[in-house]
């Protein structure tokens, strides 16, 4: 049996011919390439173990952040008026020690001692209890320094005044602090005044104050004043 060969350069262009046309293996249909998703796949893989491992990881949204009031003031103490002060110590007029301790946070030392109705309220507080008369002697002796041209009848009216309108009882105690504060303050004459207008009003001066108002007295040779005074 005779097998047919095709010649030899017949084969040689044959292979020749297979191998340009050979087709890329990835682009024959037995193995279709699947849509390039790979970034997209990526981002919902992502996402889905974001979600299973941590449930409660979620990005807040504007309503989620704490709202910070841009027009609360860093001193506090600038942003509370007269009026809420007073409401504040009228509702620990019963407990001086927290009401002082207010009066501290809501006012800085330089401001307690401003003419007003704070301050007297305040001292109309604290000489209730034996916990706080040694910060209202102070306060007042402050006072008396920080207002030099008011006369003592201004002072005593203001004290007077501020008692009545806030439901306070006239405690003798304030009048004897605001004697002691001028005598602190070696203002003499605006002692002996304070002393008079104290009997007025049928407040009872402490010995030791006025001993000390005679003392000044004769001290600057005012002999007859300090009889005066020791007579009555």
């Amino acid at each position: 049996m005779r097998t047919f060969l095709a010649p030899t350069r017949f084969r040689s262009s044959l292979l020749r011919y297979r191998l340009i046309n050979l087709k890329p293996f990835s682009s024959q249909s037995r193995f279709p390439i699947p849509p390039d998703n790979r970034s997209q796949d990526t981002d919902s893989n992502t996402e889905t173990i974001s979600e299973q491992e941590f449930p409660n990881l979620t990005t807040p949204g504007p309503e989620h952040f704490p709202t910070i009031s841009s027009g609360e003031p860093e001193n506090r103490s600038d942003d509370v008026d007269d009026a809420r002060v007073i409401e504040v110590l009228l509702g620990r007029k019963n407990d001086p020690v927290s009401a002082l301790e207010y009066c501290n946070w809501v006012r800085p030392s330089n401001r307690i001692c401003e003419i007003g109705d704070v301050f007297w309220v305040l001292i109309h507080i604290l000489v209730t209890s034996p916990e706080t008369y040694d910060r209202a002697n102070s306060l007042l002796v402050e006072f008396v320094s920080s207002n030099p041209t008011l006369i003592p009848s201004v002072m005593v009216n203001d004290l007077v005044d501020s008692a009545q309108r806030f439901g306070f009882e006239l405690n003798s105690r304030a009048f004897n602090y605001l004697l002691n504060a001028y005598i602190r303050n070696s203002r003499t004459d605006f002692a002996v005044d304070c002393f008079n207008l104290m009997l007025d009003r049928n407040a009872t001066p402490f010995a030791a104050y006025v001993n000390k108002v005679l003392s000044s007295l004769v001290r600057s040779d005012s002999i007859s004043e300090a009889k005066e005074i020791y007579n009555k």
